[in-house]
């Protein structure tokens, strides 16, 4: 009995880890008020033009060190929103996706304070060489996993009808 609580526990835990991994991907972040935030958006494509999606994108301001990282969507799109000020008017923002860099200034009317305040930035990939992120190790582990944790119950109820 002792084996077969800790085989469930163990699994259970395993099994939280696992739907962390696979669906924590996405941060939760607030909004703030419109003259307090900064989005940049735009498309990461390969030097053919062809949409890249599950691309890594880093977007950061140099200067205040906030930042966030989001994936590109099956169309190649992304968006992150940037807590941004008035006094951070000019600041350099660097966008990283892959190997490529761009940098821009965080431009806006800081009088203005009902217009959206964003930018568009694409991203041509020159050298692309599949370095896509997925899920693809996740779910292979996570099916492993399940199916070992079968296999055991298995042979734990074999066992028990063998002892009766």
């Amino acid at each position: 009995m002792f084996i077969f609580r800790f085989v469930i526990q163990l699994f259970l835990c395993l099994f939280f880890i696992v739907c962390l991994n696979v669906f924590g991907k996405n941060k939760a972040f607030a909004t703030h008020e419109t003259d307090h935030r900064f989005t940049v958006y735009g498309t990461v494509k390969d030097s053919s033009g062809a949409p890249q999606p599950n691309v890594k994108v880093m977007i950061s301001d140099t200067v205040t060190g906030e930042g966030n990282t989001v994936f590109t969507d099956q169309k190649g799109h992304y968006e992150v929103l940037l807590h941004l000020h008035n006094n951070n008017l000019g600041d350099e923002i660097r966008i990283m996706a892959g190997k490529e860099i761009k940098t821009i200034k965080a431009l806006f009317n800081p009088e203005d304070k009902k217009t959206e305040r964003k930018t568009a930035v694409d991203v041509e990939m020159v050298e692309f060489r599949g370095a896509k992120q997925g899920y693809g190790w996740s779910v292979a582990a996570g099916i492993l996993f399940v199916m070992g944790f079968l296999f055991l119950l298995k042979r734990l109820f074999q066992q028990r009808k063998m002892l009766k």
